[in-house]
């Protein structure tokens, strides 16, 4: 495994570095008047770089070798396993589940889309047995959950993400602060004076001018736009003007590739090569950081967020051994593999959460009793 993935991230830096330049790189766009920060300059283009080289490197590879090795266990497990909710979390446990599956015939592990929302709700009426949520619990959804159900609360994160703002591969724009995120998408715009809703009011020299900026986004009962909302608007609505509500990450994404007037929110692991992630600053005079692996690993990333499995117990010896087993899966060099494959932020080992501390640093091994 570790071989293979070397070989990988190798072969991806190789034909980069070969690949010939049918046209010299673009002349960096003025900074506007309105961006200039005294400390720090975005920069504008590494996300487009890693999208064409791959998100599988070299870095990324060494970050999977450090979890344990994943041993089947004997005999299997049978029966089923039921996770409920988000959405951008769905592709990625789809894969971690078909890869399990295949360890184990006899078992079958359902993943049903819906909101992290609806993954609380389904956990909280015992009609899964982990909740997807692309986000932390809130105290108060903790709260709420040991209290109607008398257990425990644990998450368990998968990967890490962040939630990102979209704009065109050729939109000029350099970074955007809380402050103008706040009024592009917030109706009540609590944190500058007036509402922005074209291109030279963000930017004055932008190319696009006066033309209205439609914003692309998701229902609120996804994780992503609750992230969005605690950081740029907490306790506002979202503004009504060229706003579209997309069906999926993915659909935000693509309107930006398409749209070179549009803005969207979407994860990190959506990005393409015709949609560019916009540095984040978190208010004048403080520094734009862009979301990048290693932004969201280190938490300097404003929105950057884990993508967390719920489970309830009594305690952390009490999570059911189907359940622990595939939590371990996760935490396994071939559940963090899947999770690279598919663009997220590996986990860091050094940061595992309570349920995970006994089995990190060592294989994964034992015959656990199927209650």
């Amino acid at each position: 495994m570790k071989r293979v993935r070397a070989l990988i991230a190798g072969l991806a830096l190789a034909c980069v570095a070969s690949a010939p330049q049918a046209n010299p790189p673009a002349a960096k766009p003025a900074t506007p008047a309105s961006l200039v920060q005294p400390s720090a300059t975005p920069s504008v283009a590494t996300a487009g770089a890693s999208a064409m080289q791959g998100w599988y490197t070299a870095e990324v590879s060494a970050e999977v070798a450090k979890f344990p090795e994943y041993i089947a266990k004997a005999p299997p497990f049978t029966g089923s396993l039921r996770i409920v909710g988000s959405n951008a979390m769905a592709p990625l446990l789809a894969k971690i589940a078909s890869s399990y599956e295949s360890v184990y015939p006899g078992l079958k592990v359902s993943v049903k889309q819906g909101g992290s929302t609806k993954g609380i709700e389904a956990l909280r009426a015992g009609q899964c047995d982990l909740a997807a949520v692309s986000r932390s619990l809130t105290p108060s959804e903790i709260q709420e959950l040991e209290g109607a159900t008398g257990l425990k609360v644990f998450e368990v994160p998968v990967a890490l993400d962040a939630t990102c703002i979209y704009v065109n591969a050729d939109n000029p724009l350099p970074g955007i602060t809380r402050d103008q995120l706040n009024g592009i998408f917030a109706i009540t715009h609590s944190l500058t004076k007036d509402p922005i809703v074209r291109w030279n009011e963000l930017d004055p020299k932008s190319p696009l001018g006066d033309r209205f900026m439609p914003i692309h986004v998701l229902p609120m009962s996804h994780g992503t736009m609750q992230r969005f909302q605690e950081f740029v608007m907490p306790g506002e609505d979202l503004q009504t003007v060229m706003r579209y509500f997309e069906p999926g990450p993915s659909s935000v994404v693509n309107a930006c590739c398409a749209y070179p007037q549009a803005m969207g929110i979407a994860g990190y692991a959506n990005r393409q090569p015709r949609a560019r992630m916009l540095p984040v600053s978190e208010g004048r005079g403080k520094p734009f950081v862009e979301p990048s692996f290693a932004t969201i690993r280190d938490r300097s990333y404003p929105m950057w967020r884990p993508l967390n499995l719920v489970v309830l117990a009594k305690d952390a010896s009490s999570v059911p051994a189907l359940t622990l087993d595939f939590l371990k899966f996760i935490w396994s060099e071939s559940g963090q593999d899947s999770c690279a494959q598919l663009g997220v932020v590996v986990v860091d080992i050094d940061r595992a959460p309570e349920v995970m501390k006994p089995f990190v640093g060592q294989k994964f091994t034992g015959t656990p009793k199927v209650p």
